[in-house]
């Protein structure tokens, strides 16, 4: 899972389940420790808060929001996307939804390198509101219930593992494949990279272990990758991880907005 996904769903959870004010707990969470400070952009205005993001969370509540979701915005074919989803600007485009009473604003997180020192971290990172065009709004809701979504996530994950130990160079990623589907029944994830994902009491059980099954299944990037296994002409291998790639999406979405 990328890193600024990772954040989105963090936040996202945070502010729902009104979480916001422990001192310094975003940074104690992996997924912002190598940024030092944080901008929001709102029409303009430029706000700066340099101890959390939980700032731009409190300013969003000031305002009266309601409540948040995230959503995508499906960039390019399904075919690209999977292959560039790893890099800046590639795959899916992810957003924030703030929903008020009576509009939705959508957010986005823009990610600049830091002049190195050694008072700095890697990066600086801004939020700001994205003017969406009428035939490009994200997907924030999808019909399917967290259970449903379970079970289209366990079907194409047992496939894509019988297919992966088919094959010598995909045999690596078996083990992958097979430990998003221990999560998808076992909501212990101590042994996963995203442990810290979801703050506490945010979520409930079914959607966690979702959530957590879906991003540890993320095989996706440059070499060395699922991307990297020298099967491209091969249809099956197409199919499947065109298929995975659009089926996990789908299951963070739903893991953190039902």
């Amino acid at each position: 899972m990328t890193t600024d996904l990772a954040q989105m769903i963090n936040l996202t959870l945070a502010y729902n389940s009104n979480n916001l004010l422990v001192k310094n707990k975003f940074y104690a969470n992996h997924n912002f420790r190598f940024f030092t400070s944080s901008d929001v952009k709102d029409d303009g205005k430029l706000y700066q808060f340099i101890d959390s993001p939980t700032g731009w969370l409190l300013s969003l509540k000031m305002n009266e929001c309601q409540r948040l979701y995230i959503g995508y915005i499906n960039r390019n074919n399904l075919a690209d996307n999977y292959k560039t989803s790893a890099f800046v600007n590639g795959g899916d485009k992810w957003v924030t939804a703030a929903k008020y009473e009576d509009h939705i604003e959508y957010w986005a997180s823009e990610w600049k390198v830091n002049d190195y020192n050694e008072t700095t971290t890697t990066w600086n990172v801004s939020f700001h509101i994205l003017k969406i065009d009428s035939g490009a709004k994200p997907v924030i809701t999808l019909p399917n219930t967290v259970e449903k979504q379970k079970e289209e996530l366990r079907t194409i994950l047992t496939k894509i593992s019988q297919f992966a130990d088919e094959h010598q160079y995909t045999k690596y990623f078996v083990k992958d494949f097979q430990k998003s589907l221990k999560y998808l029944s076992d909501a212990n994830v101590k042994d996963s990279y995203l442990s810290d994902l979801v703050p506490d009491n945010s979520l409930a059980v079914e959607n966690q272990k979702l959530l957590i099954a879906a991003g540890n299944a993320i095989v996706f990037g440059g070499n060395g990758s699922w991307n990297d296994v020298g099967l491209e002409k091969n249809i099956t291998y197409k199919k499947l991880t065109e298929s995975l790639y659009k089926t996990i999406n789908d299951s963070v979405l739903i893991a953190v907005n039902n």
